[in-house]
This record gives structure tokens, sequence and C-alpha cells, in this order.
């Protein structure tokens, strides 16, 4: 630690200071950092155990808004450092480890049993907006430490996914690996919106039963139009299993239509739409990924 504490006496000179700048503690040599990005992931209020200097500060106004870090070299390109009373621009260090975390933004989102991943590389592909269903015991590894990668790498070979950035509610985990295939992929794109499952499934499959009419099941849950269809599904209970919401934003899993079209053990009735032919898995699986992207209540 005294040869990183020379240095920066050594190499850093004074300058103006000037917005918001890291702060290099000398007797930790930790730096604490606003804000820094990895590809498309923004970390906020981060610590970090400084390697060594690779570029030192050149001084006048500082090239950038917040750190930028290339984790195939590990370095840290930092537009603003305070290290005591004085702010040094410019400069770029080895990272060695990552203490601590605070808010992300851009990361992957774990709930409920899925993943949303912004963008997944695929070989020479890039898929947005992917969403996989993952348990959490298929998780291989969490390796932690600064981000191994700014972009979601998808391995056939392996059959697994690497990820430089998860969040799990209030936690954010890096760099991990969870074992995922072709079957896991619920849906690749913009979430599926409620015009598009209406027209595609609701109108043909389910409104000539659904339609509204009446004081019982099937007539009295209207799936006629997309505001009858909202009206009647989303965070309303279910007729024949009352503890069951029709609908739970987010959560496929908990959702009873989901339970009716695919047949599950235990439902009440028979599978939906009655007596066949039944939704395809794709079909399903759109329906699905309108659910996981409706905001929770």
């Amino acid at each position: 630690m005294r040869k990183t504490e020379s240095l920066f006496a050594m190499l850093l000179f004074a300058a103006h200071a000037a917005g918001a700048a890291d702060t290099y503690d000398p007797s930790t040599g930790t730096l604490t950092i606003p804000a820094f990005t990895v590809g498309s992931v923004t970390y906020a209020d981060a610590v970090v155990t400084v390697g060594g200097i690779v570029t030192p500060p050149s001084g006048g106004a500082p090239e950038g808004t917040a750190d930028s870090y290339e984790p195939v070299n590990q370095q840290l390109t930092i537009p603003a450092v305070m290290v005591g009373g004085s702010v040094y621009y410019n400069a770029v260090i080895t990272v060695q480890t990552l203490n601590s975390v605070g808010g992300v933004t851009g990361a992957d989102v774990y709930r409920n049993g899925y993943l949303a991943a912004a963008s997944v590389q695929y070989g020479a592909n890039i898929y947005q907006n992917v969403i996989l269903a993952l348990t959490a015991q298929r998780v291989v590894s969490v390796q932690g430490g600064m981000p191994a990668a700014a972009q979601d790498q998808y391995d056939p070979a392996a059959g697994r996914l690497i990820m430089p950035a998860v969040r799990v509610g209030n936690r954010v985990y890096t760099n991990v690996i969870v074992a995922a295939g072709p079957p896991d992929l619920v849906a690749a794109g913009p979430a599926a919106t409620l015009a598009r499952v209406q027209a595609d499934i609701f109108t043909p499959h389910c409104s000539f039963c659904h339609n509204g009419s009446g004081w019982a099941l099937p007539g009295i849950q209207n799936l006629s139009s997309v505001s009858a269809s909202m009206a009647a599904l989303v965070s309303v209970p279910s007729l024949e299993e009352r503890s069951v919401l029709r609908v739970a934003p987010g959560n496929p899993n908990a959702s009873y239509l989901i339970e009716k079209l695919e047949g599950a053990p235990g439902i009440g009735g028979v599978r939906m739409p009655r007596g066949g032919p039944y939704l395809t898995s794709a079909q399903i699986e759109e329906v699905k990924s309108w659910i996981i992207g409706l905001a929770p209540p």
C-alpha cells in the first residue's frame, strides 16, 4: 500500500475542484466512486481497492462525467479524484477488488423465477430484452469482484449464461453464471402487450365463451376486448381458486390464468380453452411475457 500511496503523492498535482469526484483514502488504498459504468450497467456508491496507477492524472478539466471500467484490463478511468483536500483529474488505475456497491441500473433483474436481461450476446448476434425462466438452483457460480465483462454472454456449448451483474431484491451480485438452455427462453424482444395478446389469443380463442354475459363462468369473465380483459384478469382473484389471482403482475408462476392454459394439476374445472385445441407453447409464452411486463401493483 506504501507504493500506491507514494505514487499518488509524487505523481498527482493539484487542480481546482469542479463537480463530483471520487475520494481516495491513501491509508486504506480504497477509492469511493459516485458512479462507474460497465457496458450498459451503471454502479453507484462503490468502494474499490486500488491496485496501481496506469496513467497519472493529467490535470485540466475532467474528460468525462462518470468513471468507466474496462473489465478486460481491469482498468478504471477516473474523470476526477479527491485526495485529502485536493482534486486531481483524468487518471487511469487498475482495480484490485470491488469492496462494496450501492445502487445499480441496467443490470439483469431476477424475480419470481424469471431473469430479465437487457441484452445477451449469442455468437455474432445480440438479443434485446431477453426473459429466461430460471430457478435459484440453476446458479453455477457467483464469483463476485469487479465485473469481468461488459455484456451478458450465452455459451451454447456449455449451456451457460454469464452475466456481469444481477439484481435480486436490494442486493447486487457480480460475475454470475447460471445453467440455461433454449427451453428456458420465454421471450426475446419487448414484452408482449395486452393488445397483442388480445388479438392473438383472447379474441380468437377465448372470447366466444368469455363474453361478459351472465353472472357465472365462463361468461362473467369477460375477455372480449383489451379493457374488458384488463379488468377481468389483472390482480383479480379467481372464482375457482379464491386465494390465487387470475393474473399476478410480474409473476406468471403465481397466475391462475397460466395454470388453466397449461392444465396444471389441482385447477378447478378443466384446461382452457375447453375441449381444445389448446394453446401452443409459443402462445402460452406470449401470455407469460405480457404478465412479466406488467408493473407490480
